[in-house]
């Protein structure tokens, strides 16, 4: 999370109310624009966040819906997500600096029956002052930045930061993606917004999904 720096979002643009859903991708399947069909854990599908999706499995919805729409969507900066998150607080949460019973679905949250076990369905938390739901908890979320463990370097204007210049040998220069918000499956600590962690572009996961950004040109 370290070093703080300074961002300047100088460019509106939107970020969706709800984690993408199972029914929001099963649309992408059905125009045969999405060629996974990812496993619900048995949890069931519908509207819980669509999880088990790689980097370029979200690349492929997010073409689809800008066809189908004619806007650009994309996955929002790692800044863009966290500013979002705070919902304008300055706490370690949107609503204070202490997790709270029935805030977030995540281990030992107070967010029964969810928390530890399952992601839960869209909006079955309050959403924070933005009307953003889910930015806490729940499953993480894809970002488009490349993975640095720190903000020293990071760009001060909001953009997905980009490989890193000396990746080690052998290893692919954006080997893995920034996720942000943490999970059902993870403690309230990592659910802060400035809370981040990692995975590798390629591997799917019961725990991360998305959210869709657009300009708003």
């Amino acid at each position: 999370e370290r070093p703080p720096h300074p961002v300047s979002i100088k460019k509106s643009f939107a970020l969706a109310s709800f984690e993408t859903t199972f029914d929001d991708w099963q649309a992408c399947i059905d125009a045969k624009a999405c060629t996974r069909n990812p496993d619900d854990h048995q949890w069931g599908k519908g509207k819980r966040p669509v999880m088990n999706i790689t980097f370029a499995d979200v690349k492929q919805y997010l073409s689809w819906l800008g066809t189908r729409s004619g806007k650009r969507y994309r996955l929002p900066s790692e800044a863009e997500w966290e500013w979002a998150a705070r919902g304008g607080a300055s706490s370690l949460y949107p609503w204070g600096d202490k997790m709270e019973p029935g805030r977030a679905n995540c281990r030992e949250c107070g967010a029964e029956p969810f928390g530890g076990f399952s992601s839960a369905p869209v909006g079955s938390y309050p959403p924070n002052a933005y009307g953003l739901y889910d930015m806490n908890g729940n499953i993480w979320e894809w970002t488009e930045d490349c993975w640095h463990p720190d903000h020293l370097g990071a760009p001060s204007n909001a953009q997905p930061r980009g490989p890193e210049a000396n990746p080690m040998p052998g290893q692919a220069a954006c080997l893995a993606r920034v996720m942000k918000g943490g999970a059902w499956y993870y403690y309230a600590v990592m659910a802060r917004p400035q809370a981040r962690a990692k995975n590798e572009a390629r591997v799917f996961s019961y725990v991360l999904g998305f959210r869709v950004a657009r300009d708003m040109d």
